[in-house]
């Protein structure tokens, strides 16, 4: 999927349709309005180790696998963030000398924005995986809205040595 990320940020960026009116979405928005909780809900699984005290295995729903951040950086609800944060990957856990493999389901991804002063925070965003780069940890989520306060990328081409970034 390497190859394809700089491609989809590309396609966000560039991404067929009417732009936001400066009028109603600022182009570069303060970072507060921009930055977003991401949480992994799902299920996760507790596998006993065979002759351990543990003998069956164990479900649980609803449950919050993992946070990060990210940030939105079109109008559109596109997301940047770092593709270990949408991962939930097994693991093993000892508890009183006992091995139990916790196998984590990833079943919604949710991310929140920021309440804005004096008002309550909006509801939470359900979010889909556009693309995901794990050599250079990046990942693309949308959120489905438009209309966004979101940061503006810059042209590194356009920056020299000495300029304030």
């Amino acid at each position: 999927m390497r190859a394809l990320l700089p491609f989809v940020v590309a396609g966000v960026l560039c991404a067929a349709g009417p732009r936001p009116s400066a009028t109603t979405q600022p182009v570069h928005a303060r970072p507060e309005q921009a930055v977003v909780f991401i949480r992994l809900l799902g299920q996760i699984e507790l596998d006993p180790s065979p002759g351990g005290a543990l003998t069956q295995a164990l479900k649980e729903g609803d449950v919050e696998l993992g946070t990060g951040s990210g940030f939105l950086f079109s109008a559109y609800g596109h997301v940047l963030t770092c593709a270990h944060v949408l991962r939930a990957e097994p693991f093993r856990v000892i508890e009183a000398g006992v091995s139990i493999e916790v196998k984590p389901t990833v079943r919604r991804i949710e991310v929140l924005l920021a309440a804005t002063e004096g008002e309550a925070a909006p509801a939470p965003f359900e979010a889909t995986v556009l693309a995901t780069d794990e050599e250079l940890d990046l990942a693309v989520l949308s959120i489905g809205s438009s209309g966004m306060a979101y940061l503006h990328l810059g042209d590194s081409e356009a920056v020299e040595g000495g300029d304030a970034v």
